[in-house]
């Protein structure tokens, strides 16, 4: 851990947590509207397009291992699932290691639609990587993993405890 923070002031450190927490927070809702834009438009909601994007990125999964992932309750999974489902986006499929548990896949059409989703948001984004140019941005990405990885270890620890 950076001990840099720790050598500042007690105020400097507060306005600069201060600081973050707004900006992140102020882009979360900003992005979530955006998303929540494009998403009505192919008929899904932000949580769907990250449940599908999940998906995508880690290969057929059940319910309880979504969950477990993005650190939510089954229950708060299993609904979207099952409109994904609905939609022909995702199929359920045998699970070896759990009979009753099945595990859930992109089909043809989620596979579509997903690449369809991710190409509007990278047109979305291409004003801000011209912007900021690949530097700046490399680095707010090293920087936003570095604190959800201090964050994740923190809770951890506050759970365990």
């Amino acid at each position: 851990m950076n001990k840099t923070l720790f050598n500042l002031g007690d105020s400097t450190r507060d306005e600069l947590s201060k600081r973050l927490l707004g900006e992140v927070t102020t882009l979360y809702f900003f992005l979530n509207r955006l998303s929540a834009s494009l998403m009505n438009k192919n008929g899904l909601t932000p949580f769907m397009r990250s449940l599908l994007l999940h998906i995508e990125n880690e290969g057929p999964q059940t319910v309880p291992q979504i969950a477990q992932q993005k650190r939510v309750s089954r229950q708060n999974i299993q609904v979207p699932i099952d409109q994904l489902r609905d939609k022909g986006l995702i199929d359920a499929i045998a699970n070896e290691a759990h009979k009753r548990s099945k595990k859930y896949q992109l089909t043809d059409k989620g596979k579509d639609l997903t690449a369809k989703v991710i190409e509007q948001e990278v047109a979305l984004m291409a004003p801000v990587i011209n912007e900021l140019g690949s530097g700046k941005l490399l680095q707010a990405i090293h920087t936003l993993q570095h604190t959800r990885q201090i964050l994740e270890q923190l809770t951890t620890e506050a759970d365990k405890g």
